[in-house]
């Protein structure tokens, strides 16, 4: 392995699904190279509030860099249809700028506040857009492109060719039966079934299909083993020939609470110790999607049903939505007196991570986010997967395809369909028989960081390739 040490700068969008997995990339490669991590100034300056970035820890390993890109919306609501066209535009070109006036060993002036050492390297979202992508060619700048999530978003955007995007249109409203506002995942030979959301191929794939090949190599937050045919198809394109591709996933953040919410998590810690082996159903929609008040409802008399403790992580301002006899039955943010022994447990913020790695947790009910997902398979958890939006559905078609769990399907944001307790009471027991097949793929996550492991070998084969730039 290369000794040289290196300036590598992280650049990350203001999403934080996005940001926390490349973070704690920056943090691992802050081991043995300079690292500088950008984002936009709006989220760097939460970073230190959220616990994600500690100046007296993190600060001496790595700088962190604010773009003043104007940003000033929160990019991670899926109800607002026009949050990419006043946000990507602002987010591209902070970037762009960024990547034009670095420093580089060929032009060593630097025309950026606070950087002053020649970036060796970059590390980007995939949502950097194709002008900084560009940028970073002409000024020969090896750039590595970073995949939260899955994969398969590269040979979509690859294949995502303008004729492609008129037969896609030509398509909708005759036997296609639409997008329901999810991604697609792309078949065998890279190519797309049906159009995806405007939005994303506007602000996504036509951007990506530009900038991809012009990227010196990827980086993937998933397991080799799971990504191969994705990786497959990019060999067979010409466009892709010579880039490397890395997956050093799962990138897990190391779980750490909040210092304000450390007495919580020893609440639901207490509360769990209190309940049998493999018996509490987790559900979570994250921090971005939630079902509508209608299913909010239907949910609720769904664990009444369940005869089983269940703890539901769901935002204080959707507690009004829940029948009264569901918050009659529940302990709600641990208030009142005399309901330490109420069998359901409804929170306004959850520990995830701490939940999960449980024993007496049976069962995770998830919008099968990336971050989540591997979160859940990581602890052998079978799970319940919901999908809301954007690339949740073909990562609960990957937790059904790998015998991990099973997908609650038509009933993102953009249905009316309304999931039934029945319906939804059936699906948490069709998950629970595929326990066995969830801590199979327990183990295998489990490996790839040991010694000998696909993650651990690409991660050092990525260490060697950031040392000869």
């Amino acid at each position: 392995m290369a000794s040289s040490r290196k300036h590598v700068l992280c650049v990350s969008v203001p999403a934080y699904g996005h940001l926390i997995p490349l973070l704690e990339l920056a943090r691992k490669l802050a081991q043995h190279h300079q690292i500088t991590f950008a984002v936009s100034k709006k989220a760097a300056g939460e970073l230190e509030g959220r616990e994600l970035y500690n100046p007296t820890v993190d600060g001496d390993t790595i700088q962190l860099h604010a773009i003043e890109d104007g940003m000033m919306d929160d990019l991670d609501d899926p109800n607002d249809v026009g949050i990419f066209d006043r946000t990507l535009p602002l987010i591209f070109d902070g970037i762009t700028k960024l990547v034009e006036n670095v420093p580089t060993k060929n032009a060593k002036d630097s025309k950026v506040n606070g950087i002053s050492t020649p970036v060796d390297m970059i590390i980007a979202d995939f949502f950097l857009g194709h002008e900084a992508t560009k940028m970073a060619a002409e000024r020969h700048i090896p750039l590595l492109i970073f995949i939260a999530g899955r994969a398969n978003i590269v040979p979509m955007a690859l294949s995502f060719t303008e004729e492609v995007r008129q037969k896609l249109e030509a398509m909708k409203g005759s036997s296609n039966p639409g997008h329901g506002g999810f991604l697609v995942a792309p078949k065998e030979n890279g190519s797309l079934l049906e159009a995806p959301p405007e939005h994303v191929v506007k602000h996504i794939l036509i951007p990506q299909h530009k900038a991809f090949p012009l990227a010196t190599g990827f980086i993937v937050n998933s397991l080799r083993k799971y990504e191969q045919k994705y990786i497959d198809q990019c060999e067979a394109m010409v466009q892709m020939k010579g880039k490397p591709m890395y997956c050093v996933g799962p990138l897990l953040a190391d779980g750490k609470t909040k210092t304000t919410n450390l007495e919580t998590e020893e609440k639901v810690r207490s509360w769990l110790e209190t309940k049998q082996a493999a018996s509490v159903v987790y559900i979570c929609f994250g921090s971005v999607a939630t079902p509508k008040p209608e299913q909010l409802k239907e949910i609720g008399r769904t664990i009444l049903q369940l005869n089983q403790p269940v703890i539901w992580s769901l935002k204080k301002n959707k507690h009004g939505h829940l029948p009264e006899e569901v918050k009659a039955a529940a302990q709600i943010d641990f208030g009142g007196e005399g309901n330490a022994d109420k069998n359901i447990l409804i929170l306004s913020w959850a520990p995830q991570k701490m939940i999960l790695a449980q024993p007496n947790v049976a069962l995770f009910v998830s919008h099968c986010g990336w971050n989540s997902t591997i979160e859940g398979l990581h602890q052998g958890k079978p799970i319940v997967a919901w999908p809301q939006f954007a690339d949740q559905m073909m990562n609960g078609d990957f937790v059904e395809e790998i015998g991990a769990g099973v997908v609650v399907r038509d009933a993102g944001l953009m249905s009316t369909r309304l999931v039934s307790a029945e319906e939804f009471s059936s699906k948490v027991q069709a998950a629970l028989s595929k326990k066995e097949g969830a801590v199979s793929v327990g183990k295998c996550i489990a490996a790839v960081w040991a010694e000998g492991g696909s993650s651990l070998t690409d991660y050092r084969s990525l260490l060697s390739f950031i040392g000869t730039c």
